[in-house]
Parts: structure tokens; sequence; C-alpha cells
């Protein structure tokens, strides 16, 4: 097998989180360790997810993905960004939600056999990115909630306010996606979105419908 960058990349960062959490742990620090084991756990669930939606051969794909539990989880966790600049984790919940919008035009793809993509309504793919930039924004603050009352993480700070703002930005950055996709499925002339949907279609083997 032909390693890419991303796996490079993903490789990486998995050796220098679990050098971190030896050393938090030989020196006792709890907080340290969990950070550590929540960003190695995220970052094998994306690639098993990955794997099997057959999205893992798209190399800029999971690149993206790995590099934003990068800036999330071992720069903002193991830098302390998150303290020093309050609005890191806003930045990055507007960042998820553009990834998110993007994403749905991929699963999109995965749904619909190819030769009815084009027949679907403009609108119906606003609608479905933005649902599912929603969804997808409040499954996270769920995931984040989950982890503060097992694990004692303190993600979502205790505060409503927060996990609102999250969702919000979520929302909002697939907002920014919605229009260029009604335009592309008016005009059919926006390579990212035409590349998405093929590359969906591409990881159910490319299938027609029944």
């Amino acid at each position: 097998m032909k390693w890419k960058y991303d796996w490079f990349f993903t490789i990486g960062m998995l050796v220098a989180t679990i050098g971190i959490g030896i050393y938090a742990y030989l020196n006792g620090n709890s907080v340290r360790v969990m950070d550590s084991g929540l960003l190695f756990i995220t970052s094998v669930l994306t690639i098993i997810v990955f794997v099997q939606l057959r999205v893992i051969k798209f190399a800029s794909v999971h690149f993206l993905a790995q590099f934003f539990i990068f800036l999330a989880l071992f720069i903002g966790k193991f830098f302390d960004v998150y303290a020093y600049f309050p609005w890191w984790d806003t930045f990055l919940h507007a960042i998820s939600g553009v990834m998110l919008g993007l994403a749905a035009l991929l699963v999109l793809g995965m749904l619909v056999p190819r030769q009815f993509i084009r027949q679907l309504s403009p609108v119906f793919l606003v609608v479905f990115v933005c649902c599912f930039g929603i969804a997808m924004a409040g499954i996270w603050e769920i995931f984040e909630f989950a982890g503060d009352t097992l694990f004692g993480f303190q993600s979502q700070g205790n505060s409503l306010w927060d996990t609102m703002i999250d969702i919000t930005m979520g929302t909002a950055g697939s907002l920014i996606v919605a229009p260029f996709a009604y335009i592309h499925q008016k005009n059919g002339n926006i390579r990212l979105m035409r590349d998405l949907l093929q590359m969906g279609n591409q990881t159910m083997g490319g299938r027609d419908a029944a």
C-alpha cells in the first residue's frame, strides 16, 4: 500500500499523542491523560467510520477530518489555546459547520443513484445541507456532554451559552455552503460540489438505481 500524506499526518499525530499521554501519566497529570485518550479515540473512530464508508481512499477528505481533530484537540487541549484565545472554540465550530455542509453533499452522493442526482431540486439540496449541518452540530454537542458527564471533561464549560453558540456556529457554517449547493444544482458549474457528489457515489461502487 502506498502511504499518502493523510496517513503520515495521522500516524504522526497519534504517536505524539501517545507520547504526551505516557509523559502525563508518569507525572500524575490525569487531565492530560484523559485529553490524550479523547484525541486518540476520536481519531481512530474517524478512521473506522471512513473505512466503513469507503471514504478513506480520498486522502484530502481524510486529511481535513484529521487536521480538524489536530486543531481542536491537539493544539486546543495540549497547548491550552482555549484558555488563551476564548474565540478559538467558536472559530472551530464555524469551520466544522462548513466541513459538515460539504460532507452533506458527500453523504447525498452515497444515498442517491448517480442518474437521479441532477434531477434533485436545488431547494432540496439547500434543505439537506442545512439539516445535515444542524443535526451533526447537535450530535457533536451530545458527544461533548457525554464526555463531560461520564469522564469529567470540561468541553462545554458547564455552560448552556457555550453549547448554543457552538450549535449556532455549526449551523452558520453549513448555511455558507448551502447557496453554493443551490447554484451548482441549478447550473452544474461548481467543481467542488460536483466532485463531492461523485465521490459519494464512488464510495458506494458507482451504483445505479435498482
